[in-house]
């Protein structure tokens, strides 16, 4: 007997009073609606073994604070990456409203270049966002960190964008009042009309100057663009660092 190897769908739906899970090493997948519902749910740790969170899988955890997600670990021996969270479905964490952290890693496309995929609205209407680590390119991928309710804009701080995005989507932090500092990926080669429009409490912007070779394309070098409003209002703005 090995162990658990999947949290099945609906496995622990509606559990009302549930606040903390420790998944066991070994378990790959977070099926659909595995804790959809678990209110009071405030911890859950994951192994380096997770690969797969199903849609809706915390969906209105509302009492999650943080979520490290495992970037797995690579094993020299068999050249191979094993574990790491390569997919997180639609409304996977949707209204987690008092989640404050999302750390995602790119490990495993910069590894063996299977790309994470992030589905739409997987953090939507996760109000309390304050620190953000993701790959850059979730940004184009659907609505990720909608917000229903536009008077209330996330909270984030600290933003770093990881891994292959070459442009900055138009608006993408517009308004995000408390946003102080982000990081971006060499990768990226413009950076989009009013893309921090309003930032008022932006203090520092920074692109990686390290350059990035893309096999399947060109020597990226540094940005080309800025576009229109780009940092319109950003009356803190005291650093910006573009190679």
């Amino acid at each position: 007997y090995d162990g658990v190897r999947e949290v099945g769908i609906s496995a622990f739906e509606g559990c009302a009073n549930l606040t903390h899970v420790d998944i066991p090493d070994g378990v790959r997948e977070i099926r659909e609606n595995a804790f959809d519902g678990c209110a009071k749910l405030k911890d859950v740790v994951l192994p380096e073994s997770v690969e797969y969170i199903g849609g809706e899988a915390f969906y209105g955890c509302a009492g999650l604070t943080r979520m490290d997600f495992p970037e797995g670990v690579w094993d020299s021996e068999s050249g191979q990456w094993f574990g790491g969270v390569r997919w997180i479905g639609d409304g996977a964490f949707y209204g987690c409203t008092s989640l404050s952290a999302v750390m995602l890693s790119d490990a495993a496309a910069r590894y063996d270049g299977d790309q994470l995929y992030v589905g739409g609205m997987a953090f939507a209407n996760c109000y309390a966002l304050k620190d953000v680590a993701v790959p850059g390119q979730i940004f184009e991928s659907g609505n990720v960190f909608f917000m229903e309710d536009p008077s209330r804009r996330p909270a984030w701080e600290n933003v770093t964008l990881l891994g292959w995005m070459e442009r900055g989507p138009d608006g993408a932090f517009e308004g995000l009042r408390n946003l102080r500092t982000v990081t971006l990926p060499s990768t990226v080669r413009s950076i989009g009309s009013a893309a921090f429009w309003n930032c008022a409490k932006l203090e520092s912007v920074t692109i990686s100057d390290d350059g990035a070779w893309d096999w399947d394309g060109p020597y990226y070098d540094g940005v080309r663009e800025i576009g229109t409003s780009a940092f319109h209002g950003c009356s803190n703005l005291v650093r910006v660092d573009i190679p």
